[in-house]
């Protein structure tokens, strides 16, 4: 009462529970599940979707009298291709919240990294990004993000099955250790295939020295 509700990705909403929202709406009123009285709220509403709104309205998708109900005041927000400039900002804002989260020290990004991340589509806009940071973090073993720990693009190849999953042990440290391990493998074999095998040329965009590079490809029985 007095606040506000946020409802996101309004437009996954089945079209039967979209007249009882449109009915919220309309009437300022709400029953509880189970309750006899009817009580009169008074909230601001957000909307958010992904989708094309004024689109599925059209097809049947979405209620017409919905649609203009919460179209009072609408927001475009340009996807991340078309708002680079940003990116900085929010890989900052996620290398704060998931080093805290991963109890790490506050990591940087390395300008090469984050020159990646700039030159990426990002076809699933920022909660793309948040992913892609979130998971550089936890496979990152130093004080930095560089580039090889930015899986995108081609990268995404890299598939780990459901079965895998289950047949790693039941300790979490091992667990992960065992998958950052084959993250690594899977990205020293891309970037050796890259550069047709040349070591100097591949430790330059692994960020790694090509003594380290020698004892990872014999670590993991990578031929070359």
């Amino acid at each position: 009462q007095g606040g506000t509700i946020f409802l996101d990705e309004i437009g996954e909403i089945p079209l039967n529970v979209q007249s009882k929202v449109l009915r919220v709406l309309q009437e300022k009123e709400i029953e509880r599940i189970g309750g006899s009285s009817t009580i009169k709220v008074d909230v601001r509403i957000l909307c958010a979707s992904n989708q094309d709104l004024k689109k599925a309205t059209e097809e049947g998708r979405f209620r017409e009298d919905l649609f203009f109900r919460i179209n009072i005041f609408p927001i475009t927000i340009p996807p991340l291709r078309n708002r680079a400039s940003d990116i900085p900002l929010l890989v900052e804002h996620f290398l704060e919240k998931y080093s805290k989260e991963f109890g790490k020290k506050r990591l940087k990004i390395h300008p090469e990294a984050l020159k990646k991340l700039n030159n990426y589509s990002w076809p699933g806009n920022v909660r793309e990004l948040e992913n892609t940071i979130e998971r550089a973090i936890i496979l990152s073993d130093k004080d930095i993000i560089i580039p090889s720990d930015i899986f995108i693009g081609e990268s995404g190849e890299l598939k780990i099955s459901p079965l895998d999953i289950l047949d790693l042990p039941d300790n979490l440290q091992e667990a992960t250790q065992i998958v950052i391990e084959e993250v690594e493998k899977y990205k020293i074999k891309k970037v050796i295939e890259k550069t047709n095998k040349k070591i100097e040329e591949a430790s330059k965009l692994l960020n790694i020295s090509p003594k380290t590079l020698k004892e990872k490809i014999k670590k993991y029985k990578i031929e070359i």
